[in-house]
């Protein structure tokens, strides 16, 4: 059966919302390791992270099909190649940093769960390029740090473009 857009957008809001409660309710949990509820909330933030791709037009791998890739991912998809090999899906607010900041602060679990929404889809190499250790390094500006473009399939426009790695030199 083939979904209307409407369809696959009450299915992606009926998602969030749903890996959003689970959120709420593991956090609650009393009895519950930290260790056991990381493994937990990783997973409900994938699936928040994921759904971004429930909209596309082909289902088929509709995770790889986000709102944000970068640019390698764009000349891929205008040489028709379609191919998942090689790709990477990346939470541009990093996993691990959204879940110390769930534990952390479980009553801010709406705002912390868009940071988990966002992904964008890079290429093997491009994924390389990003940092993942550097402290106060997160978000879009681990794109600019790494020197990955990144390609807004909804505007139809560049999120982060050269103009946002270089700065002029002010004497």
């Amino acid at each position: 059966m083939i979904k209307t857009l409407a369809e696959k957008i009450q299915e992606q809001k009926e998602t969030i919302s749903s890996a959003t409660n689970a959120i709420r309710y593991i956090l609650s949990m009393k009895k519950v390791t930290d260790h056991h509820k990381t493994r937990l909330l990783s997973q409900m933030i994938w699936d928040i992270t994921e759904a971004d791709g429930l909209t596309a037009e082909k289902r088929t791998n509709y995770k790889y099909k986000l709102t944000f890739i970068s640019e390698g991912v764009k000349e891929r998809r205008e040489n028709k190649n379609e191919s998942i090999k090689d790709l990477r899906l990346e939470h541009v607010f990093m996993k691990s940093r959204i879940i110390q900041k769930l534990l952390a602060n479980p009553k801010n679990i709406k705002e912390i769960s868009k940071a988990a929404a966002i992904g964008c889809i890079v290429t093997k190499e491009e994924h390389y390029k990003l940092p993942h250790n550097i402290k106060d390094c997160d978000g879009w500006k681990r794109y600019k740090k790494g020197g990955v473009r990144v390609w807004d399939t909804k505007k139809n426009k560049w999120k982060i473009d050269f103009k946002d790695f270089y700065r002029p030199v002010h004497n």
